[in-house]
């Protein structure tokens, strides 16, 4: 499991600056879906590809900022490439 919080306010420029990150290195995002829970005020999640290797980037904002999450990726590289893109990511 990858998490990474940020203390990043502004979702929609966070979200464009990591799909912009995603595709730079050659990932494709399939879906953007939102989503909806009770205790927090915005949760996207990314469905995104690179390779024969699908998996999902949720986005949670809340009080404290974002936080990302990745969950379940088995390919060593992908996982360390994406958490070199959480830890440089451009806010």
């Amino acid at each position: 499991m990858i998490t990474k919080n940020y203390k990043e306010f502004n979702l929609e420029k966070f979200l464009e600056n990591l799909k912009k990150t995603l595709k730079e290195k050659e990932y494709v995002i399939i879906s953007s879906q939102e989503m909806t829970e009770k205790n927090f005020p915005s949760i996207i999640v990314l469905t995104v590809a690179k390779k024969d290797t699908v998996f999902r980037i949720s986005v949670v904002l809340d009080k404290n900022g974002i936080t990302v999450t990745v969950v379940g990726l088995k390919d060593a590289d992908i996982e360390k490439e994406i958490r070199f893109i959480f830890e440089n990511l451009p806010l």
